[in-house]
């Protein structure tokens, strides 16, 4: 994309301000369901949202298919070492086969969710990685913004690109002239465009490492700002989530 004449990749250069400015289309995070608000993503609000009130991943619903398919056959032969015929057949296929669906569906959400855990404490994993196949573990700039340490680790820019999602840049000439005021002015204002767009944070550098390590840091700012902003610390110091 070229703001004028400037090649700014997918994002709106403002001038004015030396900053990239992003524009979204608000999601629905949250559908209340049987008195559960987190029945839309299998109880797993960090990985998962169901905007338009379907249900299920890929994954656990290609697990429910292939384990439906092979219990149908294994209900057919019962039905055969039983000798049943009729509906009694018919209703004996169609259980073991719906059974079979479940405990694929079920295993394929458990296999989601270990994976997704595995994947966002490891940054140098998810890198190696194609984004659509992260997306399939909820991992994607449409759920996250990306924050991190610049020279630490993957780098909180090289991941955010990687998984299409946004992060706070500036140029250095523009940065370099601000004042400290200035410069956490224009932080805080990603911030809050990231958190009135239902973003959770996804960390390319541990969170509590910075706590420990640099606590002084842009990074620990950051963290503070969002945990007054009431947000959580999950998946053991890799994520914030609401």
């Amino acid at each position: 994309m070229l703001y004028g004449d400037k090649p700014v990749k997918l994002r709106e250069y403002k001038d004015a301000l030396g900053l990239n400015m992003y524009t979204y289309k608000p999601d629905i995070y949250a559908i209340r369901q049987s008195g559960n608000l987190y029945a839309y993503c299998m109880n797993n609000p960090l990985a998962f949202m169901d905007e338009n009130g379907e249900f299920g991943t890929p994954i656990s619903w290609a697990l429910a298919v292939i384990a439906g398919v092979a219990g149908g056959f294994f209900g057919n032969y019962l039905a055969d070492q039983y000798g049943l015929h009729g509906w009694k057949r018919g209703l004996l296929i169609a259980g073991v086969a719906a059974g079979g669906a479940v405990v694929g569906f079920v295993a394929g959400e458990l296999l989601v969710g270990f994976t997704t855990a595995f994947l966002v404490a490891n940054p140098v994993v998810m890198m190696s990685l194609p984004a659509s196949v992260l997306s399939l573990f909820g991992i994607s700039g449409d759920k996250f913004a990306v924050l991190g340490r610049f020279a630490e680790g993957v780098g909180y820019t090289n991941l955010a690109q990687h998984i299409g999602a946004c992060f706070y840049s500036l140029p250095t000439a523009i940065w370099d002239k601000m004042t400290a005021a200035e410069q956490w002015a224009a932080n805080v204002k990603f911030l809050d465009n990231m958190i009135s767009q239902g973003k959770n944070f996804l960390f390319s550098s541990n969170i509590y490492d910075t706590l420990k390590n640099a606590p002084d840091s842009d990074l620990a700012k950051e963290i503070a700002y969002l945990l007054a902003q009431g947000y959580k610390i999950a998946e053991n110091g890799w994520q914030m989530v609401k």
